[in-house]
């Protein structure tokens, strides 16, 4: 990826020197986080959205980050699967850092995405993570859990921002235990924990739902009992449903993206109502953009 413009090294000349200005006030922290995927209508529990952690973000006096939070995946009774959204954050116009949306479970197999989601049908692999770092942050993303063997359809839990989904546990006549969802990650920026992975179902005709990953991942379903979504703006991914039932998965939670500027540095001045929290960490403000916005620095 392009490095971001916010980012670029101040010059040493005396262009420079003429206005002078305390470095490290002028660093920000952000967290970017994707919407995560919906669980399938057939058993996979769904992937978290991925989640980016930028440490150090150089900003000048005026430039402007434009913030789009990514929406989760929407669930249908006939869909296999769902995407979540990306989020991004932009610098000018041809500079971003990106999380990747997490991905929804399918049917006898797995799909990629930011987290990757459970696998169904029989010993069916769960999907991989495709989360990577960028030139300024650290991703994070885990892959989901395989579905189970035997003759059980039982399915896998889709990954998390912290951790696998496990894989499904078949007990025959097409039985099982759904995977857990993987945990969701407790990110550096807020010490908050998000994007947990949706729990994968039971089987067709019984066994347990897989339990939802910790930070909002929700439970898979079963025959009779409609998959928990992924809790709203955790980029959490939804439950997968039963296979014949006549419920689809769980819905995926939306992300979020999240400023930490030092107070010294903080200008007030953004758009899209995002959130301003002043009392969680002395000396910073917090900026939470649910949706569209900027922030100009």
């Amino acid at each position: 990826m392009k490095r971001l413009a916010a980012l670029q090294t101040i010059s040493e000349t005396t262009t420079h020197r003429r206005t002078p200005f305390n470095l490290a006030q002028n660093v920000i922290s952000a967290m970017v986080l994707a919407g995560g995927g919906a669980g399938a209508a057939e058993l996979c529990g769904a992937g978290a959205g991925g989640m980016l952690e930028i440490s150090s973000l150089l900003l000048r006096s005026g430039e402007v980050l434009t913030c789009t939070v990514g929406a989760g995946g929407t669930p249908g009774a006939n869909a296999p699967y769902s995407t979540g959204h990306l989020s991004q954050l932009l610098c000018l116009a041809s500079s971003n850092e990106i999380a990747f949306a997490g991905a929804g479970g399918i049917n006898n197999g797995s799909v990629n995405g930011g987290c990757g989601s459970g696998g169904s049908g029989i010993n069916a692999p769960g999907g991989t993570s495709t989360q990577g770092n960028s030139l300024y942050g650290i991703g994070y993303g885990f892959g989901g859990g395989a579905g189970g063997g035997g003759t059980g359809v039982c399915s896998g839990g889709g990954g998390g921002t912290g951790g696998v989904g496990t894989a499904g546990v078949s007990t025959g006549s097409y039985d099982g235990h759904g995977g857990a969802g993987g945990a969701g990650r407790t990110n550096s920026i807020t010490n908050v924990q998000y994007g947990g992975g949706g729990g994968g179902s039971g089987g067709r005709y019984g066994g347990s739902r897989g339990a939802g990953g910790a930070g909002g991942g929700g439970t898979g379903g079963g025959l009779y009992i409609q998959a928990d979504a992924g809790a709203v703006n955790t980029g959490s991914g939804g439950g997968g449903s039963a296979a014949f039932g006549p419920y689809g998965g769980g819905a995926g939670g939306s992300g979020r993206i999240i400023l930490k500027v030092p107070n010294g540095r903080y200008t007030g001045q953004v758009t899209g109502s995002p959130t301003i929290d002043t009392s969680t960490f002395v000396g910073f403000t917090l900026v939470t953009f649910l949706g569209t916005g900027t922030y100009t620095a």
